[in-house]
């Protein structure tokens, strides 16, 4: 089944569990990579190479898309 696409801010709390299962907020990306937050705002630390997607004020990252560059970023790594 295709992830559901969403264009707004889920309200229900089943549509947001989902919503948040999809997507990784700046302050999650940042502790993952181990970086502040204000540098995955600013592009900083190859988050500038992820696409963002906005819901209002707030910014999203896709998880998988954010997974699938950490794989690639890290196959690039092992064959330097």
């Amino acid at each position: 089944m295709p992830p559901k696409e969403f264009t707004e801010m889920p309200k229900s709390p089943k549509e947001r569990e989902e919503f948040d299962r999809q997507y990784m907020t700046p302050k999650d990306l940042a502790t993952r990579w181990k970086v502040s937050e204000s540098a995955i705002h600013h592009g900083k630390a190859n988050s500038n190479k992820i696409r963002r997607f906005r819901f209002g004020r707030a910014v999203r990252f896709i998880r998988q898309e954010v997974y699938d560059f950490e794989k690639t970023l890290s196959a690039q790594q092992s064959t330097q």
